[in-house]
């Protein structure tokens, strides 16, 4: 594959005109990272699919696989071109990648080893089913490179060192953000509340003790997981309108494939349109720490109280209101008592700016 050189021109500005500087990434190249990304996750939500509804799978070359594999590649390739080209130009090893590409080159690499890997786990000990394909070690070794791979426009602007960034280069941020989201949620999607709502009529198992600790467990392992990823972003920049909308919409269109909750993708529309609207009342982004834990609190008690909601209108709740209002609660606590973890150097943080 071979780019040419005025493409990467384009795409990879200099910090500077001296041809021994390492480069910064532009707009568009964040854009293709955010693009190759997307690519990357769509793949992974498909081999899910395949794993959790085709009972007989029994070969690793499929074409979801070749969807999951060649968005990989595909950025592999770019970074290993353009690394290349800066080596050749003089610029040592370490500087030869756009500033905060380096670990999406080492998640590349991590991912690259976990395919031929799970290849051979395939070969030794057959296809996962179900459950089994989450917890593989093979596909744990896919999802942290994954992670690694998909966080360069975040780790990008991170490496800017901008505490404010126009709409369209926080663009690359949020789909960094929910990509990254989003294979955190598959590998825990045994404990997700979107893909198994026990606390729904028709989920309700026959030990009802397990269904209910079942179920109070994903919120809170859920509730974690999101804060996060998501506080250390809103303390950091000022999100364009519709950020949290489109984080957690992306999320839950995912999401939804693995045991076909196509309705709970409203949950994820409704209460991430409610936190966009907060986040714009509340400005956690100051640095003013009260409206960073009112709002890290707020966050998944809105989530979670919309998503009874919509459980409760579309197949009813056997779940009673002390359990579903604690629940809703608790969630919130996860995320105030990451906010409490994040306040001293947010402090300190924005005093220094």
């Amino acid at each position: 594959m071979r780019i040419p050189g005025s493409l990467l021109t384009t795409l990879i500005t200099q910090s500077s005109g001296r041809q021994h500087t390492q480069p910064v990434a532009g707009l568009r190249f964040n854009l293709l990272a955010a693009a190759i990304s997307v690519w990357a996750v769509f793949g992974v939500y498909l081999d899910g699919w395949a794993h959790y509804h085709i009972p007989d799978l029994d070969s690793f070359y499929t074409w979801w696989h070749a969807v999951l594999y060649s968005g990989v590649s595909i950025g592999g390739i770019i970074l290993t071109i353009i690394g290349l080209r800066n080596y050749g130009r003089g610029l040592p090893l370490a500087q030869t990648l756009p500033r905060g590409y380096g670990l999406t080159y080492v998640g590349i690499g991590l991912f690259a080893c976990g395919g031929v890997g799970d290849m051979l786990w395939h070969t030794l000990f057959g296809i996962e089913i179900g459950i089994e394909a989450l917890l593989s070690p093979t596909h744990l070794m896919l999802a942290v490179g994954g992670v690694l791979a998909v966080s360069g426009p975040l780790q990008a602007a991170k490496k800017s060192r901008l505490d404010a960034l126009p709409t369209l280069a926080q663009i690359p941020i949020v789909i960094s953000v929910s990509c990254t989201l989003s294979i955190v949620s598959y590998i825990t999607a045994f404990a997700h509340p979107l893909v198994y709502p026990w606390a729904g009529l028709d989920h309700r198992p026959d030990a009802i003790w397990f269904g209910q600790a079942l179920g109070i467990a994903a919120i809170v392992l859920q509730s974690a997981i999101l804060m996060t990823i998501l506080l250390p972003v809103v303390a950091r920049w000022r999100l364009m309108p519709g950020s949290f909308t489109m984080i957690l919409t992306l999320n839950a269109i995912a999401l939804s494939v693995i045991q076909y909750t196509f309705a709970l993708i409203s949950v994820a529309v409704l209460a991430g349109l409610l936190c966009d609207l907060l986040y714009g009342q509340l400005k956690p982004f100051t640095g003013e720490a009260v409206a960073f834990q009112i709002f890290a609190f707020a966050v998944p008690t809105l989530f979670y109280s919309v998503y009874f909601l919509v459980l409760l209108l579309t197949e009813g709740l056997w779940w009673s209101p002390h359990l579903f209002c604690g629940a809703s609660f608790m969630a919130g606590l996860v995320g105030w008592l990451i906010s409490r973890l994040m306040i001293a150097p947010l402090t300190v943080h924005h005093r220094g700016s």
